[in-house]
């Protein structure tokens, strides 16, 4: 037997940072990244894994990995001028079910820290520690903890249900993560908002997406 002709075209490739288009109806509930690209080029230190990274990724499977290292001191007034050394690491897993063909609309989260070592927090006399990403997981402890793993299922594009644990943080593209853009905790975090709710916390609520641009969360704590 031989094909038929058809008319149709296929399915165009994705441009070079676009994600692979959608099969199950429902748009990417991870953020995306490609990466691909040489060493000056790509997002990540690792890039792809070779293949590998990316095909997971387009699979709706992202694997991220992140160490900090700050050396810090208070050179001149505060309450001392010791240089203290800090380390950080943070392990992170989210999986897009629909992308993954296992079901559509289902988005885990997980993700894990640990800190070690002395900050320069304590020597300078601020009212705010000038270093944020030290506050995390536990101030003032080394260890390793499990921040957050939580389940999101969406019922529709519009309208989802949500339980586990999270994270707290302020997020806003302004500040966000502190282990990519601002060092004091007066650029990262309300000082009242850090003194009534914790760094981590369990929860369930419901996701409202009223418009692409706008998505509403409210928890239950």
């Amino acid at each position: 037997a031989r094909a038929q002709p058809t008319d149709e075209e296929p399915p165009a490739a994705p441009k070079a940072g676009e994600p692979p288009a959608s099969a199950d109806g429902m748009p990417w509930l991870i953020p995306y990244t490609d990466y691909r690209g040489d060493l000056w080029s790509r997002g990540t230190l690792t890039g792809e894994w070779a293949g590998t990274r990316q095909r997971l990724m387009d699979k709706g499977v992202r694997f991220d990995l992140s160490v900090l290292q700050t050396v810090q001191g208070n050179v001149k007034g505060g309450k001392d001028n010791k240089t203290g050394f800090t380390g950080g690491l943070d392990l992170g897993f989210q999986l897009d079910t629909g992308k993954a063909d296992l079901w559509p609309g289902g988005m885990l989260k997980l993700k894990a820290e640990g800190r070690w070592g002395t900050d320069a927090n304590a020597g300078t006399g601020t009212l705010l520690p000038v270093n944020f990403e030290t506050l995390f997981p536990v101030p003032g402890e080394d260890t390793f903890q499990l921040s957050e793993l939580n389940y999101t299922q969406f019922l529709s594009t519009w309208i989802g249900v949500t339980l586990g644990k999270y994270s707290m943080r302020d997020a806003n593209v302004f500040a966000h993560d502190e282990t990519e853009q601002f060092m004091n905790t007066a650029f990262n975090l309300n000082p009242v908002v850090g003194t009534t709710i914790p760094l981590s916390a369990l929860g369930a609520g419901v996701v409202l997406v009223p418009a692409p641009w706008l998505t509403v969360i409210t928890l239950a704590l």
